[in-house]
């Protein structure tokens, strides 16, 4: 059980970095990049 959140949280930070990246090449505002890192945090662990 444990070993499963690690890994889903390591996928999600894998991801959240990789977003981070893109948001950063198109310049998206940084309340827009938090609206949408939110967004996929909570469709991620709902």
């Amino acid at each position: 059980m444990g070993g499963k959140l690690l890994r889903a949280i390591g996928r999600a930070h894998h991801f959240a970095e990789g977003l981070t990246e893109n948001l950063r090449l198109f310049e998206v505002p940084s309340i827009e990049n938090r609206i949408v890192c939110q967004q996929w945090l909570s469709a991620v662990f709902v």
